[in-house]
Order: C-alpha cells, then structure tokens, then sequence
C-alpha cells in the first residue's frame, strides 16, 4: 500500500498474458483500484479494441507514456505521463481502470512534477550541496538518480530552474572513467557530440588544471561547464520511470 494525504491507494498486480513478453523488466502493470489521484494526460483518448491493446500502445511510447486508463464501456484508451495525488474527487468512471508502471510524483513530499514539450520530470531539489559523489549516492538513496537532460525539452526544464533559483547544479554527466568521454549516470550511455555542442558553454569542456570531470549547470559558463568534482554544488533528483519513490 501507497500512503497518500488522508488517503491510500491499493495496487493490486494485474499480469496482462502474453503482453509480459513485450513489457520485458516491467511485466506487471498495477492497477490503481481506489482512487484519489490526477494523471496528466498525453494526448486525446482513442478508441481502443482492448486493455492490452491499450497497455502495448502505452507502451511503444516508452519514456513518455508512464500510465494509462482503459474504459471497458467505451473503449476509449487515455494515455498518461506522471500520476500525482488530487484533492478532488475521482474523475474514473465505474467501468474505467487506471494502470501504471510505479509512475507516482507525490507533490506532498517536496516532488515537482515539471513539464515541457515532450518532457514530463518527476523531479527533488536539494536545499544543500554536496560534491559530486555524494549527491549521486544521495539520489540513489532516494530511489532516483541525478537529473539527466538528454534531450532538449529536458535541458529547458533544468535551465528554467536555474535562472529561477539562481544557483548551480551538479548533473548526471562526467568523464571519470576516461577523459572527455562523457556519460549520463542512470544507464551508462555516452553523451552524443552533436548534442554536447548544443549544451556546454563555448569553449567547454575545458578539463582545467586536468581536475574537471563532473558537469554542472554554470551561472558563469553558462548553460553547462565540467567542473571539479569535489565542489560543492546543490544538485536535482530525477525520477525514472520504473523508480518509485514516496
């Protein structure tokens, strides 16, 4: 059980068959059966022949569909990003189920649900800085992990935040393991050169002093500068879709 306010919401395992095969690491699908949460809608509900049709076309859009609702009646099927606790009433209708795969931002507990573009964030913004090390182990504590603005619709997200809050921000990106190749913390990937063009400050990375193999959002060298690891930065939490954090 999921403590939300005044409220808990019972996920009960619905296996959908032969759909297990396509759903790979994320095989069980759970069904929020009381409900007192909103999910942020993706797109005008379709009709759909079945629930499983439905789940398979959630998910082919891996990393923006999170969650869904399938309505046995009508067979309209809702695609959603985050799922995040509402104060109203329920929106499902009796013959409406709603499904996720752990896609749960609880605002109540100091999450941010951020929204650009494509990009749905279900983020945690730290009040103290640590260096590098020790915000990535923090994040991983949480069950998240660094924030990773591998696409542009990301990178605005993060950039938003920091001209509002004013500071800088360690990321999800360093080249401890071989120098000037960068990868994003949660899977390993490296970071596209195209893409690294785009996001660092001219003339960065720079690797001053042959001591800079962390990056962070830098008000100076702006947007993005690899820095000294052992600085101390704050630092963003990002929550991945199959994390589920409360």
């Amino acid at each position: 059980m999921i403590a939300f306010p005044s409220k808990l919401i019972v996920l009960e395992v619905c296996i959908l068959g032969s759909l297990s095969l396509l759903l790979a690491q994320e095989a069980m699908l759970f069904r929020v059966s009381e409900v007192n949460v909103a999910m942020v809608a993706l797109e005008v509900p379709e009709v759909i022949t079945s629930l499983t049709s439905c789940a398979i076309r959630c998910h082919m859009l891996a990393g923006s569909c999170f969650s869904f609702k399938y309505n046995l009646v009508t067979s309209l099927c809702s695609l959603g990003s985050w799922i995040v606790p509402s104060n109203g009433t329920s929106s499902l209708q009796p013959s409406e189920g709603l499904f996720t795969t752990g896609a749960f931002c609880n605002t109540s507990l100091n999450f941010t649900l951020e929204t650009n573009g494509t990009a749905s964030v279900c983020i945690w913004i730290s009040t103290k800085s640590y260096n590098y090390t020790t915000s990535v182990n923090s994040c991983l504590a949480r069950r998240m992990h660094l924030y990773t603005p591998k696409t542009l619709d990301k990178f605005s997200i993060m950039t938003s935040i920091v001209i509002r809050l004013q500071k800088n921000f360690w990321i999800g990106l360093d080249d401890i393991e071989v120098e000037n190749v960068f990868r994003w913390v949660d899977d390993g990937s490296l970071l596209d050169n195209n893409y690294r063009k785009q996001i660092f400050a001219p003339n960065q990375p720079d690797n001053h002093n042959g001591s800079e193999d962390c990056v962070a959002y830098n008000l100076k060298y702006f947007p993005l500068n690899d820095g000294t690891c052992s600085s101390a930065l704050p630092y963003i939490c990002e929550k991945g879709t199959t994390e589920s954090t409360f």
